[in-house]
């Protein structure tokens, strides 16, 4: 007479196998949708950052122009006077420079500042905050 050993066995490697093939699977599309969301904004920081040193060349070119007709006397910065330039970066930015005249009678920048240029709206929400009692 034969006696039946593990017949269970086959199947719950069966199933053992099945929930593996499941994980690794879930782990793979976890994976490619991380990566497709970090390139996309790798790609918006990779434009962002060619559009503020196109604007910051720019703003350097119209320094440079400044600085020459001040030295040519078609300019004059006495007294403290500042200017300030602009440039723009996308729709709702601006890179801005404040330009003065430096002791050695060159223009130099004073300041370089990115700024906001469009105008706030709170959010439509309900309105109450906590103010830390109950």
């Amino acid at each position: 007479m034969r006696q039946q050993t593990g017949g269970g066995s086959t199947g719950l490697a069966s199933v053992l196998m099945i929930v593996m093939i499941l994980a690794l699977t879930c782990f793979g599309v976890l994976a490619l949708s991380s990566a497709r969301a970090d390139g996309a904004v790798s790609a918006r920081a990779g434009q962002f950052s060619a559009g503020y040193y196109a604007a910051e060349g720019r703003l350097e070119r119209r320094l440079a122009e400044l600085d020459a007709d001040l030295q040519a006397g078609r300019l004059s910065l006495a007294g403290g006077k500042i200017l300030e330039l602009a440039e723009p970066l996308g729709e709702t930015q601006e890179l801005r420079m404040a330009v003065e005249a430096g002791p050695d009678g060159h223009c130099r920048a004073v300041f370089c500042q990115l700024v906001y240029t469009d105008s706030w709206q709170p959010s439509e929400g309900p309105g109450q905050l906590w103010n830390g009692g109950e």
